[in-house]
C-alpha cells in the first residue's frame, strides 16, 4: 500500500494525499500496531518455498502434494503466534524488513513528506506516555513494544528531521517494566542488530546537545534534566542489547580457558591452582552489593563478553561527564542502592553514571 500511494504521489507530483495517510495512521497507536505485521503464509506458499524449483510444481503427484498440505496443517496446529512469543524473547510480528524498506524509499523520494511525521509522531508519543499511566495488562504493554520497534526503525532512517518526536517517545521507554526493557533489548539484538550503533548515536547526541545548550551550577544538577536522564535509561536498554549481540562466553567456561591458557609460571599441574581463589571470592555480608535487575532478568554480565558488537567506549559522553557533579551523583547512586523498596516496578534510574560505569 505504502509502495502504490509513492508511485501514485510521485507520477502526480502531489504528496498530499500521502502525507494525511501517513498523518493518519502514524498518530494513533491503534493503527501503528496493526501496521507492517508480518503475514501467515499459505498452504500453497509453503509448499512452493518446500520445492527447489517452483515449476517443479507441475510433475508432483496428488499424493506428493495431499502429503504436503498435511504437514503444513500439522505445523500449524502445534505453532501459533502465542506458543512463538512465550518461546522466543526475542520474538516481534512486525516485519522489519519491508518497515525498512519501504520507509526508506519514502525518505528517498521526498524527505520533507517524511519530515513531515513530526507532528503524528509526537502525538503519538504523548498518547502512549498518557496510555502508559494506566496500563497493567502484559498483552497491553506487549503493543507499546511493537509500537516502540516501529518509532526506532522510523527514527533510524530520518534523525534530523524527527529529533523532537525522539525526545517526547524517550519518557515512556525508560518508565517501561523490567520485563518489558528486556523483551526490547532480546528484540533489538536479534532483528535491529545494525540499527544499534544509530540508536546510539541518536542517544549520544540528544545528550550532548542538552549539555551544551543549558548552564549547570550546583543549584542547576544535570540530573534534573529528564531528557538526560531518560536518554540514559534508554541507553542502558541499548547497552544490554549490545552485550547479547556480542560473543558472550559462560563464566564456568571462562574459568577453564584461563586456567588452561594461562597457567601459574612454575606451578606443576599437580599441585593446586591458587588463582582459583579470585573466583572462589564471596564478600562479606557488611558489603552492600548492587545488582541491576535488567541485567539479571536477561541472565547477563559485563564480564562475560569479550568482544563487544559496538565498543564500550563510544558509551561514554565527555561532554556529560564533565558537568557531572560527582558528589550529587553518587548519592543519588547510593540512595538508590540502599532502598529497600526498590522492585521491578518502581526503579527509576536517575543517576547518570552507570553507562560509563559499565563501560569501565
Amino acid at each position: 500500500m505504502l509502495n502504490e500511494m509513492i508511485d501514485s504521489c510521485e507520477a502526480t507530483k502531489n504528496y498530499s494525499p500521502i502525507i494525511r495517510a501517513l498523518g493518519l495512521v502514524f498518530s494513533s497507536k491503534d493503527y501503528v500496531i496493526k501496521s507492517f505485521q508480518r503475514q501467515a503464509k499459505s498452504s500453497i506458499d509453503v509448499i512452493l518455498d518446500r520445492v527447489q524449483q517452483p515449476s517443479a510444481i507441475k510433475t508432483m503427484k496428488k499424493e506428493d502434494l495431499r502429503t504436503l498440505e498435511d504437514d503444513e496443517k500439522e505445523e500449524d496446529s502445534m505453532v501459533d503466534e502465542e506458543q512463538e512469543r512465550m518461546n522466543d524473547p526475542a520474538y516481534t510480528p512486525v516485519d522489519l524488513e519491508s518497515l525498512r524498506r519501504g520507509m526508506k524509499r519514502l525518505y528517498d523520494k521526498n524527505p520533507i513528506v517524511y519530515e513531515s511525521l513530526d507532528n503524528a509522531l509526537q502525538s503519538l508519543a504523548t498518547m502512549v506516555q498518557l496510555d502508559m499511566r494506566v496500563m497493567k495488562e502484559k498483552d497491553q504493554i506487549e503493543e507499546v513494544l511493537t509500537v516502540f520497534v516501529i518509532l526506532f526503525e522510523l527514527f533510524q532512517i530520518g534523525t534530523g528531521q524527527l529529533e523532537q518526536s525522539i525526545i517526547r517517545t524517550l519518557p515512556s521507554l525508560a518508565d517501561l517494566p523490567i520485563w518489558a526493557q528486556a523483551r526490547l533489548a532480546n528484540i533489538w539484538s536479534v532483528h535491529c542488530k545494525e540499527g544499534l550503533r544509530p540508536i546510539l548515536l541518536i542517544l549520544q547526541q540528544i545528550i550532548t546537545l542538552q549539555v551544551i545548550a543549558n548552564d549547570y551550577r550546583r543549584d542547576l544538577h544535570v540530573n534534573d534534566n529528564e531528557i538526560i536522564s531518560n536518554a540514559t535509561k534508554v541507553m542502558k536498554i541499548v547497552f544490554c542489547a549490545n552485550l547479547l549481540s556480542s560473543d558472550i562466553i559462560e563464566p564456568s567456561r571462562f574459568v577453564a580457558e584461563e586456567r588452561l591458557s594461562s597457567p601459574m609460571p612454575g606451578v606443576e599441574e599437580e599441585e593446586e591452582d591458587y588463582s582459583s581463589i579470585v573466583y572462589h571470592f564471596e564478600p562479606s555480608k557488611s558489603m552492600k552489593t548492587f545488582e541491576d535487575p535488567l541485567m539479571k532478568e536477561l541472565n547477563i554480565c559485563v564480564d562475560d563478553c569479550r568482544e563487544p558488537f559496538i565498543p564500550f567506549e563510544e558509551f561514554q559522553n565527555e561532554n556529560l561527564c564533565e558537568v557531572l557533579e560527582m558528589d550529587v551523583d553518587y548519592l543519588r547512586y547510593r540512595n538508590l542502592m540502599s532502598n529497600e523498596k526498590f522492585s521491578d516496578k518502581t526503579v527509576s534510574y536517575t543517576h547518570l553514571t552507570l553507562p560509563t560505569i559499565y563501560s569501565v
